[in-house]
């Protein structure tokens, strides 16, 4: 500690220190003392030095202007003892004059005997407190100071807090109606403090409302009568003439310095939260109508679909049965005006789906001349049918992986070529996809559906994309729109961030385009070891729990051309059995399997085995991709998912990144913007009494097996050899109207159908699965149900045909 200072050795200016102890907590305490008697300034600095205080620095100024200065130039001053007469400055004069030019530093007021009062006055305007001189011992003087630090500091963060509330404070004196403000009426109003004076309660009523005037009367007069008033809103006129929403209350009082009663209140604006409210209203009531719009949609829609699926139904079975020309005559027309009303509901269905923003996007790697191949299969027939052409045409440098939303992309044209069929009666329609640009990883494509039909008047150009809008020719009186199904197209192409035009000439034909900008899946590089075997998975140890004997050969076959250890589990139990024993680099897990599910067999392995098994990626194979199965594979714990049909790249491009080993595990690509699994899923019946299959189309077979006879006749022999019990356990569930079986009888089937390239009975098993899912269409399924097994039963003699050529 520094030596005392005998009286004399402090002159103002002068710092006197201290050093902390050991046992207290260092809070240094930088007090300012403006006092111009000698004395008083040594007897203080002997109560500090007395006192708990460590450490302080205490600096002397023996007037104002000396004090102002020193505050001017120091920023670290955390109090200030002022005595109120100084040579330069008297009476409250000098505290208003600092406390005016430093709000921010408490002030301890230094008194005499006779002017307490004038301490009491002090500390009325803002003081923190007022001490006697010729009673001080270290003791008051320490608490004193830690008092003023500590209540200032709150009283600065409840001003803070206030200010950031909006709120201004006020005091009311009702014998004068005299009134003082914080500042925070001023930001308030808008109005500046030096110019505006809001010192009587009749020049705060100026910026009141008239019409809420006796409101804030009410809430004071309350106040004084009860004690405390209710909340009052009111409106105010801030500056620029916009109406502030403010909430006004008032309380009484005792002010122990006046020794009568006064009023505080507060003054909180409210405006951004009345907009707010006024906001929420909107949209709560938007929300409201909505969800009315899509109540009555759905009911009116099911009201509609409940009888409208047994007339299409029993049409057909007439149609099937010994009719006359003119019977048969009428019952096509029932049935095609049965369709057609269909047709309306899912599209108003979907409709308003998109509307109410549950159309979600998938990103997810795929070929746009696959997808396209896909579309032509669906469509070609159709176009037949009517003895039309069925044109495609594919831009080569297309070929590379994309990623994006496949079937969106088959939504919208399958949607124009459906409409440019049901308007051609001759020549042709067709479709084309062109490269427009490319820029690093990213690639802009137009598509195109063209037609020969009856075309669309210029006049009716701008507003067929209008919702329930339809065009008439003047030459041709049939409607030339979908109604909905254009606004669709448009709405889906929109959200993806493109848009559709149109060129047209009566009798000549329409043209559709639009363009959508896709990131490529894989960089050139992974493109070229893609398309050759790569030593990247040589000696990589991967299981497969896969119960489709045809799926586990073709896949057997092309992981093992790959360099991979492969073993092969028939159902999820057998592959947690094989976990125990084995380790893996990575688990590739069919969703279905008899005995245990791929779900509930990750749910086992994330939760039971020890962390450097339970941490192995685990891929699930789906066919239910398109509904969400992705964020159904996330929340089982599976790292990521292929589709089925199984796309080769894809398959090869996630083995590779996945079975390096990582220290956790990635979040599964594709997975922003997808639908969640349990979404109610709309099924369009779209698929007519199909024709006799006369080919049959082993491309995808083939690629899969790289070529490899041994392999393509192995899996056709191991398809005639279990499709026929599949067909069987078909038509017992069927029988006993057991949906659930029939969905999984179906899910077994139809990776069958697409290896043995039977594209139209892949999608009828998969709506038959979709459709049991969702309790949907449920008549139709022995319709759809028949015609797989027609088409299976037509398949046998054909793959026979092939198997004895290979």
């Amino acid at each position: 500690m520094m030596p005392f200072h005998p009286y004399g050795s402090f002159p103002p200016g002068s710092p006197v220190k201290t050093k902390a102890r050991k046992s207290s907590v260092t809070t240094f305490f930088n007090i300012l003392l403006i006092e111009d008697e000698a004395e008083d300034a040594r007897q203080i600095e002997e109560q500090l030095r007395k006192s708990q205080l460590r450490p302080f620095h205490l600096q002397r100024a023996a007037s104002l202007g000396d004090g102002i200065k020193i505050l001017k130039d120091s920023t670290e001053i955390n109090v200030v003892l002022l005595d109120l007469f100084l040579p330069d400055s008297h009476g409250m004069k000098t505290f208003f004059e600092l406390h005016k030019l430093f709000p921010q530093i408490p002030i301890i007021v230094l008194t005499g005997l006779m002017d307490i009062n004038m301490g009491l006055q002090a500390v009325e305007n803002g003081a923190q407190n007022f001490l006697e001189k010729t009673h001080l011992n270290e003791h008051l003087l320490d608490s004193s100071i830690r008092f003023a630090i500590a209540r200032h500091k709150k009283t600065a963060t409840l001003e803070q807090a206030i200010s950031s509330a909006k709120i201004a404070t006020f005091e009311y004196d009702p014998g004068s109606s005299h009134m003082k403000w914080s500042s925070a009426i001023h930001k308030m109003l808008g109005t500046d403090e030096a110019e505006t004076v809001l010192s009587h309660l009749n020049e705060f009523m100026v910026w009141v409302n008239e019409e809420d005037q006796s409101k804030v009367d009410h809430a004071l007069t309350e106040a004084i009568q009860a004690g405390y008033s209710s909340a009052q809103y009111i409106r105010l006129r801030h500056k620029d003439n916009q109406p502030v929403f403010a909430s006004f209350r008032a309380e009484a009082e005792f002010d122990p310095f006046r020794e009568q009663q006064v009023v505080v209140g507060l003054l909180q604006d409210m405006t951004d939260m009345q907009r707010m409210k006024s906001l929420i209203q909107e949209k709560e009531l938007a929300d409201r109508t909505a969800k009315l719009r899509q109540d009555f949609l759905a009911r009116t829609s099911h009201e509609i679909r409940t009888p409208l699926n047994p007339i299409l139904v029993l049409t057909k079975l007439l149609l099937a049965s010994p009719v006359s020309d003119q019977q048969k005559e009428y019952l096509e027309a029932i049935n095609s005006a049965g369709k057609t009303l269909l047709a309306v509901v899912n599209d108003i269905l979907d409709l308003s789906k998109i509307e109410a923003g549950k159309i979600e996007f998938i990103e997810e790697p795929f070929s746009i001349p696959r997808a396209m191949q896909q579309i032509e299969d669906m469509m070609s027939s159709s176009a037949a049918e009517k003895g039309l052409s069925f044109l495609m045409d594919i831009d080569e440098s297309l070929s590379q992986m994309i990623l994006g939303d496949s079937v969106r992309l088959s939504q919208i044209l399958l949607n124009l070529l459906s409409n440019g069929i049901k308007f051609t009666e001759k020549g042709h329609v067709g479709m084309y996809a062109r490269q427009e640009s490319r820029q690093g990883n990213t690639v802009k494509v137009r598509f195109t559906v063209f037609d020969s039909g009856i075309g669309i008047p210029a006049s009716n150009l701008r507003s067929i994309f209008d919702s329930f809008n339809q065009a008439e020719n003047s030459h041709d009186k049939r409607q030339l729109g979908t109604g909905l199904g254009l606004t669709i197209v448009k709405r889906l192409v929109q959200l993806q961030g493109g848009d559709v035009e149109v060129e047209s000439e009566v009798n000549v034909g329409s043209k559709f385009s639009f363009t959508l900008e896709y990131k490529l899946a894989y960089t050139e590089e992974e493109a070229k070891q893609l398309s050759g075997v790569s030593s990247e998975l040589n000696g990589k140890k991967i299981l497969l729990a896969e119960d489709n004997p045809l799926n586990q050969l073709v896949t057997k076959k092309l992981l093992t051309d790959w360099g991979v250890e492969l073993d092969i589990a028939s159902h999820g139990k057998e592959a947690i059995e094989k976990l125990q024993r084995e380790t893996y680099d990575l688990i590739l897990m069919d969703i279905q399997m008899p005995v245990m599910d791929g779900l509930e067999a990750t749910r086992v392995i994330r939760k039971h085995f020890p962390a450097h098994k339970a941490k192995i990626p685990i891929i699930a194979m789906t066919a239910n991709a398109i509904s969400g199965a992705d964020n159904e594979c996330t929340r089982a714990g599976m790292t990521d998912y292929v589709s089925k049909p199984i796309e080769i790249t894809t398959l090869y491009h996630k083995l590779v990144r996945y079975s390096a080993k990582q220290p956790e595990q990635e979040k599964p690509t594709g997975q922003e913007g997808t639908i969640e699994s349990d979404a109610p899923v709309t099924i369009v019946p779209s698929f007519e009494p199909m024709a006799k299959i006369t080919h049959i189309d082993l491309s995808y077979l083939r690629e899969v097996s790289n070529g490899d006879a041994s392999i393509m006749k192995m899996a056709i022999e191991k398809y005639l050899e279990t499709t026929p019990g599949y067909l069987e356990n078909l038509h017992i569930q069927l029988r006993g109207l057991n949906y659930d079986g029939l969905r999984k009888a179906a899910h077994k089937l139809k990776s069958s159908l697409q290896f043995m390239g039977l594209n139209d009975l892949y999608h009828l098993a998969l709506m038959v699965e979709t459709s049991c899912k969702a309790e949907q269409n449920m008549e139709q399924l022995p319709i759809w149900v028949g015609q797989i097994t027609e088409g299976i039963s037509d398949s046998y003699p054909l793959l026979q045909s092939e198997l004895e050529s290979l």
